[in-house]
């Protein structure tokens, strides 16, 4: 831009950015201001004369006709695309592959190569080959590197299957279904259990899901007024969604959410009560 005869470049500082020493650029004030001073002084024709140039410029380089042409010709010269022999979906993993009897015999680049094939069904990347050529090197068990890429394999298989929450739902039942959420912690899912009989007495006729973090479910289970217990899912922590506003199937009838005032939805740190400090 600089080279064109109505463009004015201006002076940068540096500076540092307090708690990082991020070295980065401002525009220099006196820079600035050296600049509309030498605006101003300029006579009004020669002031005018630039305004014409530069914008004679800038609708030339990047109007529409000019920056979309230059895009319309890229795409036109791109090949076609065979959408038939592209696979979206992420290679699946697989956590049931057995070793074979003579893994021993493997060397260990055949080794590693194999648990990251048939296993996590993808070439191994070049940090975690290092790694585990490192520990076989240092007389690490074949068997427990194994058993390491076989829990990886399980956990891509149950963070890529999409579960659909009407298949956990017993929407066959003639009841009205009742969401009680409350993601954590063991505390705070202990102490709201004690309102779930009165829950259970006010909403006749409901049946109770109690939803939270599966790290917790054993607190809950085998508690009489609840009907089934569900995982966290974040999207029904909002009631909109949990009770189906403007459907006309929701999957919950009525929502409950006592953590307003727990460690999901703070509520009580401040001091904003009057008589706070009384």
């Amino acid at each position: 831009f600089c080279e064109q005869s109505f463009v004015f470049p201006l002076n940068y500082e540096t500076t540092f950015e307090p708690g990082t020493n991020f070295i980065k650029a401002a525009t220099s004030i006196k820079s600035i201001v050296g600049f509309m001073e030498q605006i101003y002084r300029m006579p009004e024709s020669e002031r005018l004369e630039i305004g014409r140039k530069g914008r004679e410029w800038a609708v030339k380089t990047f109007s529409i006709e000019t920056v979309g042409k230059q895009w319309e010709e890229l795409f036109d010269s791109l090949p076609l695309v065979d959408w038939d022999t592209i696979d979206l979906n992420p290679p699946k993993a697989n956590p049931f592959y057995q070793l074979p009897p003579n893994h021993k015999e493997l060397s260990i680049p055949d080794f590693i190569n194999l648990l990251y094939k048939e296993i996590l069904n993808r070439p191994a990347d070049e940090g975690g080959y290092k790694n585990w050529e490192s520990q076989l090197n240092q007389g690490a068990p074949r068997e427990k590197i194994y058993e390491y890429f076989i829990s990886v394999a399980r956990e891509e298989v149950k963070k890529n299957t999409k579960t659909d929450i009407w298949d956990i739902i017993d929407k066959s039942l003639p009841n009205k279904r009742l969401l009680f959420a409350i993601p954590q912690s063991a505390g705070d899912i202990f102490i709201a259990t004690a309102l779930l009989e009165s829950v259970s007495n006010q909403y006749l006729g409901y049946d109770v899901y109690f939803m939270c973090e599966p790290r917790f479910h054993e607190i809950v289970e085998g508690n009489p007024y609840i009907h089934k217990i569900l995982p966290w899912i974040p999207q029904l922590d909002h009631e909109m969604i949990a009770i189906g506003a403007g459907t006309d199937n929701p999957l919950f009838h009525a929502y409950l959410n006592p953590t307003v005032a727990t460690q999901h939805k703070l509520a009580y740190l401040g001091n904003t009560n009057p008589f706070y400090n009384k």
